[in-house]
């Protein structure tokens, strides 16, 4: 009996000390996790968008729309009509007469308070003008180079067939024979060189009959740089379109009742193949002259960079002025 008493004590004891035997074997059995980490929370991916440079373009200043309160005070020739170019033999006559001159005033400058310094005026042999005043020639046969460079402002060339206004900083060929007015601006920028054509009565008549004469009235116009102004009593012909001076020209067009033209002429053609322009290189010109010919020279290669050098022709059996190669002695004044 206390055997047994001693070993329910015992057992007891044991309990006390190590707990139910089942719960030690679920305590020993048991895996034993260790505790989850934190939840990671990742930031939110943000999408690169590639940065797109975008071009960047020179800014042009707006320019205003072309100017329209003047028109062209001339009356085209119908030129779409090919009958009326064949029988001259000239290149289509493209050229836009707008382009080429604009109307201006009637009212040219007093060149009386001019001074001769600055005016430079030379001619081929045949010539015939005067000088009354230092900034007025008046011419009544041949050619002129007339050139302006300050401190003259002004000279005023008058022909039979209508006047010539020269500004500062311009120069100008006016040739003026057997009733022909021929205008060639070498470098009046603007309205540099205007031309006012006199009003004339042309006559028409056709194999022996006489038709109503048409009347023309006076006319004003200021002539691009690089273009030829020709203005006649009669129809122009051929000939008269392309003469035989050396000069290049492209782009004709015909104007009242084809007694007027205008055209593009090649600077350059006219520096290699006029008297008045090839004798400025002589030994002879003076630094005023050389000076000149270096200012066309320039003025020459950006007329051909701005308007093209290709298209210009010249007229049939070309040479020097009068048909002759043997140029002839320059006269200047």
């Amino acid at each position: 009996m206390q055997s047994k008493l001693k070993a329910v004590s015992v057992n007891l004891l044991l309990l006390a000390i190590f707990g139910a035997p089942g719960a030690a074997l679920a305590q020993s059995v048991s895996p034993s996790f260790p505790s989850a980490p934190p939840p990671v929370v990742s930031a939110p991916v943000i999408p690169v968008v590639p940065v797109q440079t975008q071009p960047v373009f020179p800014v042009f200043p707006v320019l205003p729309p072309p100017r329209t309160d003047f028109t062209l005070p001339l009356v085209p020739t119908d030129y779409t009509n090919a009958s009326m170019v064949a029988p001259l033999g000239v290149s289509a006559p493209i050229l836009n007469p707008a382009n080429a001159v604009k109307k201006i005033d009637f009212n040219f400058k007093d060149p009386r308070s001019e001074t001769e310094d600055g005016i430079m005026v030379k001619h081929l042999p045949g010539a015939q003008y005067e000088r009354p005043q230092p900034a007025a020639i008046h011419l009544s046969e041949g050619t002129l180079l007339v050139s302006v460079r300050r401190p003259a402002h002004l000279a005023i060339v008058t022909t039979p067939r209508g006047d010539i206004s020269i500004d500062s900083d311009a120069e100008v060929i006016i040739r003026y024979e057997d009733g022909i007015l021929r205008v060639l601006n070498l470098s009046g920028l603007g309205e540099g060189i205007k031309v006012r054509i006199h009003g004339s009565e042309v006559s028409a008549s056709l194999n022996g009959q006489s038709f109503e004469s048409v009347k023309h009235e006076p006319r004003a116009m200021a002539l691009k740089v690089g273009h030829e102004l020709v203005s006649s009593d009669h129809a122009l012909s051929r000939s008269e379109l392309r003469p035989r001076d050396g000069v290049a020209r492209r782009h004709f067009a015909l104007l009242e009742d084809k007694c007027m033209a205008v055209s593009e002429f090649s600077l350059e053609s006219a520096l290699d193949k006029m008297t008045l322009l090839v004798d400025l290189q002589t030994k002879v010109s003076g630094v005023r002259e050389r000076r000149i010919l270096g200012d066309l020279a320039k003025m020459a290669a950006v007329l051909n960079y701005m308007n093209g050098a290709q298209g210009f022709e010249h007229g049939l059996e070309h040479g020097s002025e009068h048909g002759s190669e043997k140029r002839p002695q320059l006269g200047s004044n």
